[in-house]
């Protein structure tokens, strides 16, 4: 063995360990995870308004994650991603859209989302419409007494 042989085996082992083990840290993986910009959402309905929509927007950082079925308490709203699987770094907004129907006065709606994300697969987001009565009656019943005759009631109709 001359005296630059161990210049080679040193040189060798200085890249290569260094190499190796930033390949076995890829090959790991990272774990995955959904970052919601907010998981809470508050909407003023308009009269006209049928549908109320809340977009919550999200980052995906470690692997990728797939959306799966979303838990829908009732059937006054429906939920999606705008696409099913994320890379890490992407983007996106997972929109919920909520029926006005005849509902009037504060709606609060918990929705569960789920993900293949084995760290955490659900994250609960929280909605609250405020939807406004189209019409209000200063009274809902009107009656009239047979015995004392035909009389006039007012209703106010705001």
């Amino acid at each position: 063995m001359d005296g630059n042989d161990h210049m080679g085996i040193s040189w060798f082992f200085c890249r290569s360990v260094p190499t190796a083990l930033f390949l076995s840290l890829l090959s790991v993986g990272l774990p995955a995870a959904v970052t919601w910009e907010r998981v809470e959402l508050h909407r003023d309905a308009k009269p006209a308004d049928e549908i109320i929509t809340f977009d919550f927007p999200f980052t995906v950082t470690g692997h990728a994650v797939r959306f799966l079925p979303t838990d829908i308490p009732c059937g006054c709203a429906f939920a999606e991603s705008d696409r099913q699987t994320y890379q890490p770094g992407d983007h996106g907004i997972f929109t919920v859209r909520m029926l006005v129907e005849d509902r009037v006065g504060q709606q609060d709606l918990e929705i569960t989302t789920h993900t293949d994300d084995p760290d955490k697969p659900n994250q609960l987001l929280k909605l609250t419409a405020h939807l406004p009565a189209l019409l209000q009656f200063s009274k809902k019943i009107v009656t009239w007494d047979k015995t004392t005759g035909v009389g006039t009631q007012h209703v106010i109709c705001t």
